[in-house]
């Protein structure tokens, strides 16, 4: 036991040697670094160390905390508003602060009357009617669309920059038809876009996909040639109204919005048909010795997502039952474990298949029956090896 407590003495006296900056010191540190700006400071969460100029393997080199701040007043009423990082570096048993990095997309400018929505998703159309080189270059999905539906503001747009630059950020969600391979999708993608303030109003700078979006319905084309006689609106003359439908040019196939997608009771069939089928699948989840150790296997489903017409993920509990045997002490065990599975799955000429599969988290035991060594052999009969697979 002395060893023990000495290890335990030790580590509680290292870690009192080393304790993180006290509040004020946060406060204070973080107000010198404007401190006619910086007029209220407020910690958000806790403290937690971090590799800064290290590589991971080796032990943390400093810590940080979140803080929230509100700046002063201007004389219009408007007021800065930051969310940033105190960085602190270690020195021997303590840390010295080295930093204070602010998060760009979380500053913002308050109190400032600025223009309404429809001003900021026109000067996204104005762009657009134009054919803008800037804009069809930097996203070029709006390049290749063959046909736009609908540009929806997904939020207000926010105020940010500094005082001397202010630039307003915002994401419309555009829905269009894009070109993909031998097929059209009907998508929906949200784009940011950046305007610099210029005088009274503001300009046009940037604009990017914000993510893939979601792909709303699909139509095959049958080959590539039928695809590239589509118009590519980045291209071909006419105005934007010559390019926006009304409606879908085409019908929506089976697994949109939740019509002829499989159910549980397909999904888990799916899934034993592929896994269950033979050695060379079952060795996928389960390891190659699985096969000779396993005796029983069941699926449970927990929770779909769909993430198109055609592709859904789906997470099942795996529910298994495997022996431990150990010959040089004559035990063994039935055990029984559980892990959280996802799977993906796609559509292809009408027929669901398993696309992917990733465990969620390590097995979690939930029963262990010893069993007589006498009796063990009738138990490793019970195993995939003999009865599924030969």
């Amino acid at each position: 036991m002395r060893p023990l407590l000495l290890l335990s003495f030790l580590s509680f006296s290292t870690l009192a040697h080393a304790q993180y900056p006290s509040q004020s010191t946060l406060l204070a540190d973080v107000k010198k670094q404007s401190p006619d700006e910086f007029v209220t400071i407020t910690p958000e969460g806790s403290w937690g160390m971090f590799h800064d100029k290290v590589p991971d393997w080796q032990a943390p080199d400093a810590c940080r905390h979140q803080v929230n701040i509100v700046g002063k007043k201007n004389a219009d009423g408007s007021f800065w508003t930051y969310s940033g990082l105190a960085i602190y570096a270690k020195a021997g048993n303590s840390f010295v602060f080295n930093r204070l990095f602010l998060i760009e997309d979380a500053t913002k400018l308050n109190g400032l009357a600025i223009p309404d929505n429809a001003y900021f998703k026109k000067l996204f159309l104005d762009k657009l009617e134009a054919k803008d080189d800037m804009l069809l270059t930097m996203n070029y999905e709006l390049k290749n669309a063959t046909g736009f539906y609908g540009f929806e503001m997904k939020a207000a747009p926010k105020i940010t920059g500094n005082g001397s630059n202010l630039m307003a950020l915002y994401v419309v969600e555009v829905t269009l038809d894009l070109p993909n391979g031998t097929r059209l999708e009907q998508k929906k993608v949200p784009i940011e876009v950046r305007a610099s303030k210029s005088g009274n109003g503001f300009v046009f700078t940037h604009a990017l996909k914000k993510s893939d979006g979601a792909i709303l319905s699909t139509k095959e084309m049958g080959n590539s040639d039928a695809i590239d006689q589509l118009p590519r609106y980045g291209f071909d003359e006419g105005t934007l109204a010559a390019f926006t439908r009304t409606g879908q040019s085409y019908a929506t196939p089976a697994g949109s919005n939740g019509e002829g997608m499989p159910n549980d009771q397909s999904l888990v069939a799916l899934m034993e048909k592929t896994f269950l089928a033979n050695a060379e699948n079952f060795s996928i989840l389960f390891g190659p010795k699985g096969a000779s150790l396993i005796t029983s296997v069941g699926f449970t489903k927990k929770e779909t997502r769909q993430a198109s017409a055609d592709q859904l993920t789906a997470v099942f509990t795996v529910e298994y039952v495997f022996f431990n045997e150990n010959a040089q002490e004559q035990s063994f065990k039935v055990i029984t474990a559980q892990r959280d599975l996802q799977t993906s799955f796609v559509l292809e000429n009408g027929t669901w298949y398993v696309d992917q599969s990733t465990y969620l988290n390590e097995p979690s035991y939930t029963k262990t029956e010893g069993i007589a060594w006498s009796y063990r052999n009738s138990y490793t009969e019970k195993t995939f090896e003999k009865t599924r697979f030969q």
